[in-house]
């Protein structure tokens, strides 16, 4: 909703943002997922995939909805 009532350089600034947290998301997945040399339980490993899924989600769901906002103005 509040989307709806922003300019266009709130949205890119939006936009921006949430790529960079996207990113962040990714990058934190690698380290954490890609880890070798330490134990990580199975119960902890599947609970922080499911967390950086959810994310990875969210995130690109809500920059396909500010670029569309963008391409609408």
């Amino acid at each position: 909703q509040e989307l709806l009532t922003m300019n266009r350089e709130q949205l890119q600034m939006e936009l921006e943002k949430a790529q960079a947290q996207l990113a962040d998301n990714q990058e934190l997945q690698s380290g954490f997922l890609g880890q070798t040399g330490v134990h990580i339980g199975m119960m902890v490993l599947s609970s922080a995939r499911r967390q950086f899924d959810q994310a990875e989600a969210r995130l690109t769901e809500r920059i396909a909805l500010l670029e569309k906002l963008l391409q609408d103005r």
